[in-house]
């Protein structure tokens, strides 16, 4: 049997498949990807995106983490009406990215 070093095309396929995934598509994330990290959670640098006007979050901006992998610009948390605490929707957490 003849054992063939796996060329880097499928090196960097490995870890898309059963590597880290990206918290705003789903798809893996390689080695060579520039990523954001917020909470727990690791984004592709283009899925990073307030989950309301869809504005891609940069580093320094002020945002909310609203649950569930999404986050809220600090612009459009201030100009929505949030539900109340007690209706168990949005229950926000603000930080500085």
């Amino acid at each position: 049997a003849v054992i063939t070093q796996p060329n880097l095309r499928s090196y960097f396929e490995i870890f898309r498949r059963y590597g880290t995934k990206c918290a705003g598509c789903g798809l893996g994330i390689s080695p060579n990807d520039m990523v954001r990290r917020a909470k727990h959670l690791v984004f592709h640098v283009k899925c990073f995106n307030c989950s309301s006007c869809n504005r891609q979050i940069l580093t320094g901006d002020e945002l909310y983490y609203v649950g569930e992998s999404k986050f809220v610009c600090k612009e459009d948390y201030y100009q929505s009406r949030l539900p109340s605490k007690n209706s168990g929707e949005w229950k926000a957490n603000w930080f500085v990215y």
